[in-house]
């Protein structure tokens, strides 16, 4: 370990304990304070939500060996504005986050902050229209996509990797409730631009463009046949990695009682590289999304799936991931409602020798106190395998705080 990361690992003891202990208080009274929403005048409501709170991470670098335990504070205040009525809703959102850790470096603090929009219309009954858009200024967490261990002296006084990410979709569906068949058309757009550190993040900078159709043919009531067709094109800035992957499904829609709901589809897929660099791939991909809620107060949800991820790596032309997570949740009292979770994610980088599998696990726990008051606790951890060396690590995170809905 270098000697500036050894003067790094100078937290106390006590602070460490302090983290844990209140942690653990938290999780021992398990809220969910739901956002107030306030009339403005003109059809429109306005919500605030303030969260406040201190962080504990064990590993922040995700090194493969060893690795620094350290404590912070966040604050993330954030605000919503809605209209809504019959043939149309508007919702506008907004956030700002900044945190801060006790690490003598430019890498103790992070400013994110986005906004969000989105119009759903619908002038006839057979008729819908959906357009949403986002732009969020985010961070690489340091030790993680190209500051990966091993690849950055922590010794420098370098800044977290920081990006612009702008999305926006347009949705189209023709169709009304009694329909046989309901037709759906989507359009995407996404863009990453890294703002500084520009001399190892231009490689990263991407486009990705898409397209899809979806045919929904009820068979029954609570049954229905899917059938969609998608198109994705990614094009980097620098590099030969530009691709585009095609895919075709088939699957089945299913409300099978009033607990249950679902949504699985399987298909082929087929990814190929513009530069010629390699030929073109066909796999087997699919899609599930399954919710049951055995009683009022309980509720799970199943989800994975196959799919293409833009890569971070100069020598992989993509990131052909499987995923399956597991969430629960479930509201023991009036005010108090706690939360866990399972997840499974492998990753494979074409075109280059690499395979990650990630394990992670999350608990959390929501406890009301006055009105517009609640105390928040949530413990996360993350295990990552590579047979690639210095890949590999443990990581774990504990935030606890107080939200505010006034």
């Amino acid at each position: 370990m270098s000697d500036c990361m050894k003067k790094i690992t100078g937290l106390t003891d006590l602070s460490r304990a302090v983290a844990v202990v209140a942690t653990a208080c938290l999780l021992a009274h398990p809220v969910q304070a739901a956002p107030r929403l306030y009339p403005l005048g003109g059809g429109f409501e306005g919500g605030l939500e303030v969260e406040a709170g201190g962080v504990h991470v064990q590993n922040f670098f995700y090194e493969s060996d060893g690795g620094l335990d350290v404590l912070g504070y966040r604050a993330r205040p954030s605000v919503v504005l809605a209209r809504g009525g019959s043939d149309a809703k508007l919702q506008l959102g907004s956030y700002i986050e900044s945190t801060h850790y006790d690490l003598p470096s430019p890498l103790d603090h992070y400013l994110d902050f986005g906004s969000s929009a989105r119009f759903d219309w619908v002038p006839l009954t057979k008729h819908r229209f959906d357009v949403g858009a986002e732009y969020v200024h985010g961070h690489d967490q340091s030790g993680l996509v190209r500051s990966q261990s091993g690849d950055t002296d922590f010794d420098r006084s370098n800044e977290p990797d920081e990006w612009d990410n702008g999305e926006f979709d347009f949705g189209y569906r023709y169709g009304g409730p009694s329909a046989l068949a309901v037709s759906s058309i989507q359009l995407g757009y996404r863009e990453r631009e890294y703002t500084n550190n520009r001399s190892r993040t231009n490689v990263l900078d991407y486009a990705t463009r898409s397209i899809g159709y979806e045919l929904a043919y009820t068979y029954s009531p609570k049954t229905s046949f899917l059938f969609d067709v998608g198109h994705a094109a990614t094009d980097y800035d620098l590099g030969n990695r530009d691709g585009k992957a095609t895919t075709a499904r088939v699957g089945l829609r299913w409300v099978a009682t009033g607990k249950t709901s679902g949504d699985l589809r399987v298909g082929v897929r087929t990814y190929s590289v513009d530069s010629r660099a390699r030929p073109s791939s066909q796999s087997f991909t699919w899609k599930l999304k399954a919710d049951w809620a055995p009683t009022s107060l309980t509720q799970f949800n199943l989800s994975g799936g196959r799919s293409v991820v833009e890569t971070f790596r100069t020598n992989a032309f993509f990131i052909d991931t499987r995923s399956v997570d597991l969430n629960w949740r479930q509201k023991w009292a009036e005010r108090f409602s706690t939360r866990a979770g399972l997840g499974y994610v492998n990753t494979n980088f074409v075109g280059a020798n690499r395979k990650d599998d990630n394990v992670s696990a999350y608990v959390g726990a929501d406890l009301a106190l006055l009105p517009g008051f609640a105390l928040f606790a949530d413990y996360s951890y993350r295990d990552r395998s590579s047979n690639e060396a210095l890949r590999g690590f443990e990581h774990a995170e504990a935030k606890f705080g107080l939200k505010w809905n006034p």
